[in-house]
């Protein structure tokens, strides 16, 4: 899916000639930082219309660079000014969550009649994979077309989950569109549900907005899974009508509207056409800029969270993350798709198989 052009810049060297006239990407890497004397890059991957800065610490987006209608960028996702900083406090802001993201109920789960315990790091639940998921891990990073790859070796038996597992997303750009593009094998028969976790505020960092009452969603998903006072699927399918879920028509977040979800915000999976192909999960404006930004998907699901439990963190530049300032829209399986295989979409990647998955961000102006 193409937008249009989204505004008409000036170039003043060769390589942003080729991004006018043969609509190439220019990637480029340098140093971030170093922790434990290891060095961490960051990957900065440049179109005619959108930049984005990678690093390999969590395979983490540290910045998102779109246009607004008048054609001035600014950076739309949360993260830090430096490396020491994502170390310092767990936040998953726009890292790759895995080997399981979102929720496994109990930390427990049952794989070819054998029980597997893992980390119960989020109340009486396991939360992205436990203490030490794979946002946490240093992925080993390549400059492709367009693209940066990253890959992670994740050992059997890491954070309690059976076999070993080969990762890999790649993140590539081309004009407005940034397409990440999961895949996975492993040794022993493993749950997995990788996604990324970028928290969006459209507004930018320049004129940073401390809610989200201007920005208007549209979920393309009739149904929903409700979740209990801990945020964990309670085994419901229920259609989205009659309640605050139902955004199937653009509906402005604002506190209002919030404050009648359980737990004052959104933190559930909204349910998609189950097939592989491309289709739309969400579409998210924002009135002043005039920015836009359609998500699509291969997957069966889509999380909506309204940083309900961002505290106030302090970000680039200054800013301050507080409660409902940024939100997160993750393409992935339906949580806690282990603990269901009657009823929910397949959660287990077997040996042999191979497990993709591919996201679309689009951006526009409205």
């Amino acid at each position: 899916m193409q937008s249009n052009v989204l505004y008409p810049p000036t170039y003043k060297s060769a390589s942003l000639l080729l991004l006018r006239y043969y609509k190439m990407s220019v990637v480029t890497k340098k140093e971030f930082g170093k922790v434990d004397g290891l060095a961490y890059d960051l990957y900065t991957i440049k179109s005619n219309q959108i930049e984005v800065g990678l690093i390999n610490y969590g395979a983490a987006m540290a910045y998102l660079k779109v246009p607004d209608r008048d054609g001035q960028q600014d950076d739309i996702v949360t993260g830090f000014d430096t490396l020491k900083e994502y170390f310092n406090e767990r936040t998953f802001f726009g890292s790759i969550v895995g080997r399981v993201g979102n929720r496994i109920g109990k930390g427990k789960f049952t794989v070819d009649g054998k029980e597997y315990v893992l980390d119960t790091n989020n109340g009486p639940n396991n939360l992205h994979g436990g203490f030490k998921g794979f946002d946490t891990k240093y992925w080993s990073g390549e400059i492709g077309a367009n693209s940066v790859i990253f890959r992670l070796t994740s050992p059997d038996g890491d954070q309690g989950f059976p076999g070993e597992v080969n990762a890999s997303v790649t993140y590539t750009v081309e004009n407005s569109e940034l397409k990440i593009s999961y895949a996975a094998t492993s040794t022993k028969s493993t749950p997995i549900n990788l996604t990324h976790h970028s928290f969006f505020n459209l507004s930018g960092h320049k004129s940073w907005e401390k809610d989200l009452s201007k920005h208007e969603i549209k979920m393309c998903a009739d149904r929903y899974l409700p979740a209990d006072d801990a945020c964990l699927v309670t085994g419901e399918i229920k259609s989205v009508e009659n309640s605050p879920f139902d955004l199937r028509k653009p509906t402005f977040l604002t506190e209002e509207l919030l404050s009648t979800c359980p737990g004052g915000g959104i933190d559930h999976t909204f349910c998609l056409v189950q097939n592989k192909n491309r289709h739309e999960a969400a579409v998210l404006k924002h009135t002043t800029s005039g920015r836009m930004m359609t998500v699509e998907t291969t997957e069966p699901g889509i999380q909506l969270y309204t940083g309900n439990f961002l505290k106030g963190q302090q970000g680039k530049g200054g800013v301050s993350y507080t409660r409902h300032t940024a939100l997160c829209l993750e393409t992935q399986n339906w949580s806690d798709a282990v603990n269901y295989p009657a009823i929910f979409p397949n959660g287990i990647l077997k040996p042999g198989e191979v497990y993709k998955h591919t996201a679309w961000f689009t951006f526009g102006t409205c």
